[in-house]
């Protein structure tokens, strides 16, 4: 599907670059986990690790399509305020039912 207007919310090239990093630093914290015989340190930086790859990727997006960015208009920004509420309560029931 294309669309007319080619231009993304401010943000969009940045939540790429993580979807795409933190799958492959899991894939290295689970690698490093093994080779150290250690799991717990494996998974603990494997994220880490994911999330700095993936705003390295995110970051040289933004740069490369930055005439395709646009600012994020009202009912996008009222659209995440809701859902970072809902998952910040979801993340608080699951906390609190332990």
């Amino acid at each position: 599907m294309r669309r007319k207007n080619n231009k993304y919310p401010k943000g969009h090239w940045t939540g790429i670059g993580l979807a795409i990093g933190l799958p492959i630093g899991i894939l290295i914290g689970i690698a490093m986990g093994v080779s150290m015989d250690n799991m717990g340190l494996g998974i603990s930086l494997g994220p880490a690790i994911g999330v700095g790859i993936g705003l390295a990727i995110g970051v040289s997006l933004e740069v490369k399509n930055k005439d395709n960015v646009r600012e994020t208009s009202r009912e996008e920004q009222s659209r995440q305020r809701k859902l970072m509420t809902i998952t910040h309560q979801c993340l608080h029931i699951l906390h609190f039912a332990q």
